[in-house]
């Protein structure tokens, strides 16, 4: 029943998402991904190489060949996420209903209906964990290490966070350690050959469209470490750890809100008992799925969301995007919970029961759908393409056009760049 679930969910995504350009990066990585070059700091080589591959899609515009991505991505990690449940639980109505909730929430829907690298970001993520998982209930095999040392070399080719995955990855590696350390110098080589994505920068810094050039080791760093951005470069957020005490309070305030906006208040209940679920289950499944979970959660909210009051660009930004590897946790753990409530159901001798209360929760969860229409249908967003449109179309020949954010620059260099060359 997975399938015709993930065929109703790539449908509806395909339906509200965006056929032109959307709002933020989007107009950048047409630009930078059409001529192989680098987007914005961290460069994204991997996602830009992605979104060259699509672009040859002989279907719809150029943006929304490569908004297709995130649709396929998306539908890939709901998969993934099945996956996961089922290798631990063996129960497909617990795998339906992991998929569902997560489906309909409103972060994830919404990241799958655009031009954003965080559905790659969630899928890379979803891999490590699903061999984690087979790890823990099959037994170790080193192939398992190289794949996950691939991985972990592809995240830093994406978005950083990606690389988070490591603090739970060292967590788990104290249960195995001697078979770790045998295999570590072959791991490492295959971490390399992830990470060597990065060398697109190198190659394509100065011939393809780039935000910033790319030239030589000083000037790659300069890009890969994000120090455009100062404060926000990546060597700077990671200070944010150990600054300031509170903020971890503000961090599991902000996470709860979070939370609050994506899934409906029923599962916070369902997410405890999936906890008790897990432990009873598995002690060293539920440390490695807890360890993600804090850290997708409260630690990389405590680097990047951990302010007293955060800004409506802030809650954009960063709520609505960066945390969706801590919405398929929370999903997982949900779908346990509502396992560990249909386990007496089983045992009941009416048959009809043990059918229809699973669909039914399933159907519940499911009528999310209808409100992510409206609210995160892009479908007809047409706002970001016509108004920069409108305004490169009436200026002058010869002008200088000074922009600020996102919205108008980026936006701003696909149209001379891009759809004047084609169209």
């Amino acid at each position: 029943m997975i399938y015709p679930l993930l065929l109703l969910f790539s449908f509806l995504y395909l339906l509200s998402s965006s056929k032109v350009l959307n709002s933020g990066d989007a107009g950048e990585f047409v630009v930078s991904s059409l001529t192989l070059g680098i987007a914005h700091p961290s460069g994204y080589p991997l996602y830009v190489e992605i979104l060259k591959l699509f672009s040859f899609l002989p279907i719809g515009n150029l943006s929304f060949r490569m908004v297709l991505a995130s649709v396929v991505f998306s539908i890939l990690s709901l998969f993934l996420v099945y996956l996961v449940s089922i290798k631990i639980t063996k129960d497909k109505w617990c795998g339906l209903f992991i998929v569902t909730l997560l489906a309909v929430s409103y972060s994830f829907w919404g990241q799958s209906v655009v031009m954003k690298f965080y559905p790659l970001n969630l899928f890379l993520i979803l891999i490590v964990i699903y061999y984690v998982v087979k790890t823990i209930i099959d037994g170790y095999e080193r192939k398992y290490q190289f794949i996950i040392s691939l991985i972990l070399g592809l995240t830093l080719s994406n978005h950083h966070t990606g690389f988070m995955i490591a603090l739970p990855l060292l967590v788990l590696s104290l249960f195995y350690w001697r078979d770790v350390l045998r295999n570590l110098p072959l791991s490492f080589l295959f971490f390399i050959a992830g990470f060597l994505v990065n060398l697109h920068m190198l190659i394509r810094g100065q011939k393809g469209f780039a935000m910033n050039n790319v030239f030589d080791l000083e000037s790659f760093l300069f890009v890969f470490l994000r120090k455009t951005y100062e404060k926000g470069s990546s060597p700077e957020i990671a200070k944010n750890l150990t600054v300031g005490i509170e903020g971890y309070w503000y961090a599991f305030k902000n996470i709860a809100i979070i939370l609050y906006n994506n899934f409906p208040l029923y599962t916070f209940p369902l997410f405890l008992l999936g906890l008790w679920f897990c432990f009873r289950f598995s002690k060293k499944l539920f440390i490695f799925l807890l360890s993600c979970f804090v850290t997708y959660s409260f630690l990389l909210a405590k680097l990047v969301f951990s302010q007293s009051l955060m800004n409506a660009d802030a809650w954009y930004i960063g709520a609505h995007q960066y945390f969706l590897p801590m919405l398929a946790l929370f999903a997982i753990f949900t779908g346990f919970g509502f396992l560990f409530i249909l386990k007496p159901i089983y045992g009941s001798s009416m048959k009809l029961v043990k059918i229809l209360i699973p669909i039914s929760a399933i159907f519940i969860i499911s009528l999310g759908i209808f409100e992510r229409l409206i609210d995160q249908n892009f479908n007809r967003n047409y706002i970001p393409h016509i108004v920069n449109k409108t305004i490169i179309s009436s200026l002058p020949i010869g002008s200088v056009y000074l922009t600020f954010g996102d919205n108008h620059t980026f936006q701003a260099w696909y149209f001379p760049k891009i759809e004047i060359e084609i169209y």
